[in-house]
């Protein structure tokens, strides 16, 4: 029994990722962009919107590990400075066995520019550590990526 606890906690990998950037943009006009092109955003993360009802959105990621579906609630709110908060989490694993999925995005106003600052939290079963972080990893790089092409 305890050689199977063992093998279960070993097949659920985690990974953290953050990064900060700044493009060339105020913070109403890149939190407008995002809002107008939310499956952009998504996709640049290297994953595909199924459906969208209300906060909640069902994706697709075809990685080379496997496909994974699941349910996110996406919240986006405004501090008093003028900040802007994107949070995602997951609500439901459909495929996958993903377990956790954070996504965190502030917008703060940095001179004429808009420091963007992404954090991600992912746990998935079944897939090693090596192959989480790289696949968070290639989410923040796309996300980054797609907002420096937006806003030069």
């Amino acid at each position: 029994m305890t050689s199977l606890l063992m093998a279960t906690a070993i097949l659920c990998s985690s990974a953290d990722v953050q990064d900060s950037f700044l493009v060339r943009a105020p913070v109403p006009d890149v939190a407008n962009w995002m809002i107008a092109h939310q499956n952009d955003v998504v996709a640049s993360m290297k994953c595909r919107v199924v459906q969208r009802s209300g906060d909640r959105v069902r994706v697709v990621k075809e990685t080379a590990v496997g496909v994974f579906e699941f349910v996110s609630q996406e919240q986006i709110t405004q501090d008093g400075s003028g900040n802007i908060y994107y949070k995602s989490r997951l609500l439901q694993s459909i495929r996958g066995g993903m377990t956790e999925n954070s996504i965190d995005v502030s917008l703060r106003q940095y001179g004429a520019s808009t420091l963007v600052t992404i954090s991600g939290s992912v746990s998935v079963s079944g897939v090693s550590p090596f192959q989480v972080q790289v696949g968070a990893n290639t989410a923040k790089r796309g996300f980054r990526n797609l907002m420096e092409r937006t806003f030069r």
